[in-house]
């Protein structure tokens, strides 16, 4: 090995601890100065509500100083024409921003009929934890469990609870794996012990939504709001990361009112693990091969039951298990990292077994889990034809 070689090593290596270093004094502080980040957070926040806001005040405040300006005592002329031009342009954003509505996540509408087992486990879990009450139930191809808030109006007061299940989750974890997942994401937004932070942690899908809307939708009067929207979600992303952590972090801790510590130590790293698998190992995989062998027709999520149990081997999961709990958190992740979650529910050491007998899809969807896998492999295809990157 040349000197510049061991050079070039050295420097590479001194990079990464100094990288290390600072991502982990960085999750120190967002530990010690967690009011500090929620309070900036939450200044973001009303931003939010009060440019949604802005127009209908304007209104008001416009007719307001066009009477003043218009007594006898006050007259003024220019002063009623700005204030009235001021109110008039604000009530035709206002009106116009009304007449737009976010609308549900893509993916597949399943209905209570058609996964018996999967809304009797959600209406238990609701039943523990009394609120909140979830709407309707949707299935998308990504990796995610979430629970997003669709606003009824155009401020985001009362809103539609849509739990988004990603069929990829049901497919890779264990029904009681998957049970524990629900139950903690559940427990999350019944808001009992983190109001704040959940409110926070809320906003990020919805300010998104509203910007699709207003995209989408196109609707003329809207573009100031549209054009601010492009900016501030953005910014809040930026702005609400440490407090939507700590939700985050709280939500595993809903998760051992119903599970036990193993139970949960074991979701906390499965989910981890195969969130980082199907982001840097399965659907890279997947779209190499689809680049290659162009025109065949690949079923990737048809594959991904047997593709995950295939690939998790015993001494595998020691391996990706302790490449994941040994990778540093950064700072912009909405999720905390596998050291952080298990050291918040006191373990130090993570745990993960080979899946045995069936996953989640098949004991939760029943009749319906060849139906969901072949449209989702339908609409996989369909977006791979129309969006090829």
């Amino acid at each position: 090995m040349t000197f510049n070689s061991l050079l070039l090593n050295r420097v590479s290596i001194t990079s990464d601890k100094l990288k290390g270093s600072l991502i982990s004094a960085f999750n120190a502080l967002t530990v010690r100065y967690s009011y500090a980040y929620t309070g900036v957070a939450l200044i973001f926040a009303f931003i939010g509500y009060g440019v949604l806001l802005l127009f209908p005040v304007l209104v008001v405040a416009g007719l307001v100083n066009a009477y003043h300006a218009a007594s006898p005592e006050a007259w003024d002329w220019q002063a009623i024409v700005i204030w009235l031009a001021i109110s008039l342009l604000s009530m035709f954003v206002a009106y116009r921003s009304m007449q737009v509505r976010c609308s549900v996540p893509k993916g597949l509408n399943l209905l209570p009929e058609k996964a018996p087992e999967l809304y009797k486990l959600i209406r238990q879990t609701e039943q523990h934890f009394k609120r909140p009450k979830i709407d309707s139930v949707v299935i998308t191809g990504n990796y995610e469990l979430n629970i997003i808030k669709i606003p009824k109006w155009p401020l985001p007061v009362w809103s539609r609870n849509v739990l988004v299940i990603g069929l990829p989750v049901m497919q890779c974890h264990s029904p009681e794996s998957f049970s524990c997942l629900l139950t903690r994401r559940i427990g999350q937004f019944s808001k009992r012990n983190n109001i704040v932070t959940n409110w926070i942690y809320q906003l990020r899908s919805i300010w998104p939504q509203y910007l699709s809307a207003y995209k989408d939708q196109a609707v003329t009067g809207t573009e100031p709001l549209r054009l601010f929207l492009s900016v501030y979600t953005k910014i809040y992303n930026l702005a609400s990361a440490v407090p939507s952590q700590l939700d985050d972090l709280k939500a595993d801790s809903y998760a051992m009112e119903l599970y036990n510590d193993e139970i949960v130590r074991e979701m906390i790293t499965a989910d981890c693990v195969y969130r980082s698998y199907m982001q840097k190992q399965y659907w890279p995989a997947i779209n190499k091969v689809a680049d290659i062998k162009k025109g065949v027709c690949l079923e990737p999520y048809k594959q991904l039951g047997t593709s995950a149990r295939t690939y998790f081997t015993a001494e595998k999961i020691k391996t990706v298990v302790k490449s994941e709990f040994e990778r540093e958190q950064a700072w912009r992740d909405e999720s905390a990292s596998l050291s952080r979650r298990l050291h918040n529910i006191g373990n130090d050491f993570p745990l993960m077994k080979q899946l045995q007998g069936e996953n989640a899809a098949v004991k939760f969807l029943g009749e319906s889990a060849d139906s969901v896998v072949n449209l989702n492999d339908k609409l996989w295809a369909t977006q791979r034809k129309r969006d090829p990157a």
